[in-house]
């Protein structure tokens, strides 16, 4: 299972503490979250940006930038 989450202000926490220990144990649960942030959203130009944007932070779970 995977999902986008929009958060405009990003989330808050580490790994260890609120969002982001959120998203920590959603990925033990083999649930995939991508955070989309607004300057995320603002540097979006075409649909071919925004999926980039989308498959590099995807793999990013994969290699431990999670956040």
């Amino acid at each position: 299972m995977n999902g986008i989450l929009i958060a405009a202000e990003g989330i808050t926490g580490d790994e260890q503490r609120a969002a982001g220990a959120l998203i920590m144990e959603a990925l033990r649960e083999k649930i995939r979250v991508v955070v989309i942030d607004k300057s995320d959203l603002e540097s979006i130009n075409s649909i071919e940006s925004l999926r980039d944007m989308i498959k590099t932070k995807y793999c990013n779970i994969f290699i431990g930038k999670l956040i």
